[in-house]
């Protein structure tokens, strides 16, 4: 089920969507949902680095090997974890 989201901002904005299947989310970090909505500030190490990633891979031409997917998926996961705090000292401290 989804539910509607209002999103808002400054004048001048730049949004990007990263969809993960929610199954593989959970079996990452099993508290995920806790994070739902979940605003991260402008000046997060982890969220910069995860657009950077994503930049990185969209402005290449589309992975073919099974080996190359699976890594990019489980980097861009992994930072994910990172920047909701799902992962790392923030979580072991939770």
């Amino acid at each position: 089920a989804s539910e509607a989201l209002k999103m808002t901002g400054a004048d001048s904005n730049v949004w990007t969507n990263v969809v993960i299947p929610r199954a593989i989310l959970l079996r990452a970090f099993p508290q995920i949902d806790d994070r739902l909505g979940l605003k991260i500030g402008a000046d997060s190490e982890a969220l910069d680095l995860l657009k950077r990633y994503c930049l990185l891979l969209e402005s290449g031409s589309p992975l073919a090997s099974a080996d190359l997917i699976t890594h990019a998926t489980d980097t861009i996961v992994d930072l994910i974890g990172l920047a909701t705090g799902a992962k790392g000292r923030a979580a072991e401290l939770a």
